[in-house]
């Protein structure tokens, strides 16, 4: 989970990418390097095993493709990222089964469903990953020591029972 710090609403559409990736080779990252050692430029520009949400809200970048949302994808209509203010929580859920829940002040806005190559990520080690882009200029993670908030297990819990129920009425056609 991140807080948002400072915002100029005026300075663009976007606001901010939210994900998890992959490190890197070495390799892969020296032709984004400059003289000096240091990158410049988007996430999803830049590393090749991304998964990420935000941007201007309608489309995920997974893996150096783009996937637009579908209206199911996001259960409190389009999500419009420059819309953040000082203060609120943005936050990431992951599931095994290659989904991506993003919530902001633990409401459920994102349901990214079967991120392709996101359930193959479960046992390796993967990094959390933030774009400031557009509005959002300052923001700081929150150390929840891993803690899900309730609303937002209770979310998740919701779409797993009817996954559950799905799965059963396939097994009795």
């Amino acid at each position: 989970e991140a807080r948002i710090g400072a915002a100029a609403p005026s300075r663009w559409t976007d606001g901010i990418g939210i994900g998890i990736v992959l490190k890197p080779s070495k390799d892969a990252l020296s032709s984004h390097m400059d003289a000096f050692g240091n990158f410049e430029g988007f996430t999803c520009e830049l590393l090749p095993e991304h998964w990420m949400l935000g941007y201007d809200g309608i489309r995920a970048r997974i893996r150096g493709h783009i996937r637009y949302l579908t209206v199911a994808e996001m259960p409190l209509g389009r999500w419009k990222p420059s819309e953040l203010r000082h203060g609120d929580v943005v936050g990431l859920l992951v599931t095994p089964d290659g989904h991506m829940l993003l919530f902001v002040n633990e409401e459920l806005t994102i349901f990214a469903q079967h991120c392709a190559g996101l359930e193959a990520t479960w046992k390796r080690q993967v990094h959390a990953a933030l774009d400031l882009d557009g509005c959002i200029k300052t923001v700081r993670f929150l150390e929840t020591n891993a803690a899900v908030p309730g609303k937002v297990l209770a979310a998740h819990g919701k779409f797993r029972d009817g996954e559950f129920l799905l799965r059963q009425l396939d097994e009795q056609q």
